[in-house]
């Protein structure tokens, strides 16, 4: 009888499936912090204003710094909060944009120390006349 050397208790066997998750994960699991998604999303085009700033990281971060400026560098309200428990997915609320190019400048971190920073551009169309 024939057999493989892939039988069922081959340790390389058992082994393979954590090796190739560990190898194709992506290295926001290295425990680094890291930005996942922001809305409104990077170069976004958008009609409705955002209402707010919403960061979404790989783990809790504090939202340390959001400054957000407009084309010629003006420096827009937002709606600062007491809250500085560290959250997943921070959020800051804005007034209402006018039409142009605006520049979010923000910096947050984590409970242990690490620091992560960044820069979402933006802009605010005018609504297309239906």
């Amino acid at each position: 009888m024939l057999r493989s050397s892939f039988d069922g208790n081959d340790p390389l066997r058992l082994a393979f499936p954590l090796i190739a998750a560990l190898l194709a994960a992506p290295a926001v699991a290295s425990g680094q912090p890291a930005l996942l998604h922001s809305e409104p999303g990077q170069g976004m085009a958008m009609s409705d204003p955002p209402a707010g700033i919403r960061l979404r990281f790989n783990q809790p971060m504090r939202l340390d710094r959001l400054q957000v400026f407009d084309s010629s560098g003006a420096e827009q309200a937002v709606r600062r909060t007491r809250d500085t428990t560290p959250r997943v997915e921070p959020r800051r609320g804005l007034p209402r944009l006018r039409p142009g190019e605006y520049r979010a400048e923000w910096a947050a971190s984590s409970p242990t120390g690490e620091r992560l920073d960044g820069t979402l551009v933006f802009r605010v169309v005018e609504p297309r006349p239906e």
